[in-house]
């Protein structure tokens, strides 16, 4: 609340119990992009009050929301890495291709981009999701297809709640 302007993206690595405080500001603020890196939240025992906090602020705020419990997200076009993963050292080494990586675990989406960029293919984005508090990769699939970019898109998913979204999104791509 206290930053003298409207930023695009807030990147959110506090303890879980403020995260929820924290996206009202953005709210408030203006902040329409969050990145929640905290962990605390559907992955621990009790941390489902955190995320139903969390959900609830987001939604009554209309803040966006990848993760909790992410690794963040690239885009090697833009050069913007918001990640804590130490991929930002190397950002001008990373080849740009027309892959994008969408993924719930931030330890696969970096091993497969790693991958990707050490085989000589590259990529244009990088997403973990985390844990899907808000925002899944189905959510991500959809607007990430329309990129100019954007080519091929490998998914990795650990489960699915109604896998029949995808459907329409597989149509478009």
């Amino acid at each position: 609340g206290d930053i003298p302007e409207v930023v695009d993206v807030a990147l959110i690595i506090t303890p879980a119990a403020t995260v929820a405080g924290i996206i009202e500001e953005c709210g408030a603020k203006g902040i329409e992009n969050a990145v929640v890196f905290s962990a605390g939240f559907e992955e621990v025992e009790g941390g489902e009050i955190n995320a139903q906090r969390l959900a609830e602020a987001a939604e009554k705020h209309n803040v966006r929301v990848i993760g909790p419990n992410c690794n963040g997200l690239w885009s090697v076009k833009h050069k913007t890495i918001m990640s804590f993963s130490g991929a930002a050292l190397r950002i001008e080494k990373i080849n740009h291709a027309p892959i994008a990586v969408l993924s719930q675990s931030g330890a696969l989406s970096g091993a497969i981009s790693n991958a990707l960029n050490n085989s000589g293919l590259g990529l244009s984005y990088i997403v973990s999701v985390g844990n899907e508090t808000c925002t899944d990769v189905i959510d991500i699939a959809g607007s990430i297809i329309e990129q100019d970019d954007v080519k091929v898109v490998a998914l990795y998913l650990e489960g699915l709640e109604a896998a029949n979204r995808i459907l329409p999104i597989a149509e478009r791509a």
